[in-house]
């Protein structure tokens, strides 16, 4: 499991878009998912790689016009902040502004759903919550 861990962040780090799909796939179904994962995939630095293909432009490029890559982003990012250790880290990354960035101005049920999601968890910290309600003033 550690090499299939090591070889999806490392495409994840690469943000190769033709890559990119299977990897935030295999993230969310194969390690995520399961009981301690999330802890695993923040603490390996994949929570880091993924708030930068939202946040940073240069590595949003990876996501491309690819809704699907999006969707596969924001959910392995919203299962993530089931995790009190990764919506701290969310948090501390500047994650949330542009998770309500997102949900203002992408005009895509499936992405807002995803993106709701992920607001959801994360209000479950009040100092997030705090930060979500500021970032949509």
């Amino acid at each position: 499991m550690s090499s299939s861990l090591t070889s999806c962040l490392s495409r994840l780090s690469a943000a190769d878009p033709a890559a990119l799909g299977s990897a935030l796939s295999e993230l969310r179904s194969r390690h995520v998912s399961r009981a301690g994962g999330a802890g695993v995939f923040r603490r390996r630095g994949g929570l880091a790689l993924l708030l930068s293909l939202i946040t940073d432009p240069a590595r949003a490029a990876a996501l491309g016009n690819s809704r699907r890559n999006m969707e596969l982003a924001l959910s392995l990012l919203a299962n993530s902040c089931t995790e009190a250790g990764s919506r701290a880290q969310v948090r501390q990354l500047g994650g949330i502004p542009a998770l309500v960035c997102i949900l203002q101005s992408v005009c895509v049920d499936s992405i807002w759903n995803r993106v709701a999601r992920a607001l959801g968890n994360l209000a479950l910290d009040p100092q997030n919550n705090l930060i979500i309600h500021e970032s949509g003033e």
